[in-house]
């Protein structure tokens, strides 16, 4: 008997390592998936980080547009800066296209610092020859540095007086500081597009006080409404 059960229980164990040896390589597997997903991992790891935000200060150019006024075409250019950082030095080019074919009419402007996270407009005169009229109107807008500038400065309450003799445009101005030269702008709209405003380039606000302006408006169309913006000249 038993040298009948001894190929038997050889068998058995035969089968026992088998099994142990297939075991142990698929323990081993997982290590491959592991491996595999090390350069995935990498591949999707943070980028450096980014060189300083350029000079641009990213001020961008809401929307443009012009009006006659008695002393010439005035063109109106909004921008905004919706940066985390004062804009220093904002040069803003407007460009008019020619109805008539002509030549484009070319002005700029500059608005001393503009404040994070605040919009505020130009009023850029502008000559057109005689016997021509404008076309569309572009800008551009960049900044030359970064500051920490705040605008001591608060336009409210933008009102559109429609007199048809002397249509003009109130803004209230108030201001934290004795601002001795705001420069004070509105402009009309008609939707999202400009029909004109008016500016006041030299308005004196003393510390603490509220005053409201009053100016002739130069407008292409009686606006749906109007906006303030004041800053220090």
């Amino acid at each position: 008997m038993r040298l009948r059960s001894w190929p038997f229980v050889v068998v058995v164990l035969v089968a026992l390592v088998v099994l142990v040896g297939v075991s142990g390589c698929s323990s081993t597997s997982p290590a491959s998936p592991t491996s595999r997903g090390s350069p995935a991992s990498s591949a999707t790891a943070a980028p450096p980080t980014p060189s300083a935000t350029p000079a641009t200060g990213g001020v961008t150019v809401v929307a443009t547009g012009a009006a006659a006024s008695p002393t010439g075409t005035l063109v109106f250019v909004v921008v905004d800066n919706p940066s985390p950082a004062a804009a220093s030095a904002v040069a803003i080019n407007a460009t008019a296209a020619s109805a008539n074919g002509g030549a484009p009419l070319h002005a700029s402007a500059l608005i001393p610092n503009l404040a994070a996270g605040e919009r505020q407009a130009a009023v850029i005169p502008l000559t057109v020859p005689s016997g021509d009229s404008l076309g569309p109107i572009t800008a551009t807008a960049q900044a030359a540095g970064e500051s920490t500038y705040t605008n001591p400065l608060t336009a409210t309450q933008a009102r559109f007086i429609n007199d048809p003799i002397n249509p003009s445009i109130s803004v209230s101005v108030a201001t934290v500081t004795s601002v001795p030269h705001a420069a004070v702008v509105a402009v009309c709209w008609v939707g999202a597009n400009i029909v004109g405003g008016a500016i006041n380039g030299d308005l004196a606000v003393p510390a603490g006080a509220a005053k409201t302006v009053t100016m002739q408006a130069a407008l292409t169309s009686v606006p749906g409404s109007c906006s303030g913006y004041a800053r220090p000249n």
